[in-house]
């Protein structure tokens, strides 16, 4: 590949109703390759956690506890986070990689647009060129859209031939596989 892009792949889950959350990030190179992953320990707020931090808790918990841990955590640093939930757009401006929210035509528009500091860059729209996938949608945080563009280029040079949405199901997937085997439970 052409351009030298480490692109990292930030996504959570949920499990146990809801009361417990996980993180994940897998860097990768151009080719989606797989470079390093990395994911935290549940993460497993209390009543009293809950009451304290009230609905903030969530952006706590997805752009603190999460999203910064990890991206300290990782040996491979990334140019570009690619994200699917809106709330982690957040992370912006407390971390130097441009931070990319990728949707389908559509699939975002309001929830992106209605969160704090959410811009859209330049011609949001990006198409594959090779036509193997379907059209995504870029999002970021507002003030930091020069930076986007500049991001696009690369993703679009990896997005004519690797889908740049699959990867962050294969971050979710390891998180459920991560919660399953109870890996980084207290013992």
């Amino acid at each position: 590949m052409a351009i030298d892009a480490r692109l990292a792949f930030l996504a959570s889950a949920r499990f146990e109703d809801s009361q417990v959350t996980r993180g994940g990030i897998l860097v990768a190179d151009a080719d989606t390759k797989p470079l390093e992953f990395r994911c935290t320990g549940p993460i497993r707020p209390t009543p009293f956690q809950r009451l304290l931090y009230g609905s903030v808790l969530e952006v706590h918990i997805l752009v603190e506890l999460i999203g910064r841990s990890l991206l300290t955590s990782v040996t491979e640093k990334p140019r570009v986070i690619l994200i699917r939930e809106p709330i982690l757009l957040e992370l912006q401006p407390k971390v130097e990689p441009t931070v990319l929210l990728l949707g389908r035509h559509g699939e975002f528009d309001s929830a992106a647009s209605g969160r704090p500091g959410a811009a859209s860059p330049p011609d949001p729209l990006l198409t594959s060129a090779s036509g193997r996938f379907e059209p995504i949608v870029l999002h970021c945080y507002k003030g930091y859209e020069k930076r986007a563009s500049e991001a696009r280029s690369d993703l679009s040079v990896v997005f004519a031939h690797s889908d740049v949405i699959e990867p962050i199901d294969r971050v979710r997937a390891a998180l459920e596989f991560a919660h399953q085997q109870k890996l980084g439970e207290q013992k």
